[in-house]
């Protein structure tokens, strides 16, 4: 199995259309950094979002804050992302999953990870 990176963007849209429980069925462990564990639990995130990260499922592997992060510094991305390439970066990750394209174009991730790898979910919120 690869292994693979999350940033926030794809486990807030998949927790509340109840899709969150497709990634186990293609990952065997998805690791995350601390940062998009805590934007998950962000009072501003959906009650499904907050309630499903305080339980997160086994599958999930919180990592704590690689130095790198602040390497990865591109005025366009929020911390989690930053965080999610630099944990990718470290662990040598097959696959990151994340929402926001500029996250691709990123010099030091696209040193190492061929564009073939990154996997960009274009997920949107669903219309209210």
């Amino acid at each position: 199995m690869p292994l693979v990176v999350a940033d926030t963007g794809p486990l807030y849209y998949l927790v509340p259309t109840g899709d969150i429980e497709l990634l186990p069925k293609l990952f065997e462990c998805v690791l995350v950094p601390q940062v998009v564990r805590e934007e998950l639990a962000n009072a501003e995130a959906p009650q499904a979002v907050r309630d499903w990260i305080a339980r997160a499922p086994g599958w999930l592997d919180v990592r704590p804050a690689h130095p790198g992060a602040d390497d990865v510094a591109v005025a366009k991305l929020d911390e989690g992302e930053r965080a999610a390439i630099a944990l990718a970066l470290a662990v040598k990750a097959e696959l990151v999953l994340m929402d926001d394209r500029e996250g691709v174009g990123v010099p030091a991730a696209a040193a190492l990870l061929s564009p073939a790898r990154w996997a960009c979910s274009i997920l949107r919120p669903a219309a209210a």
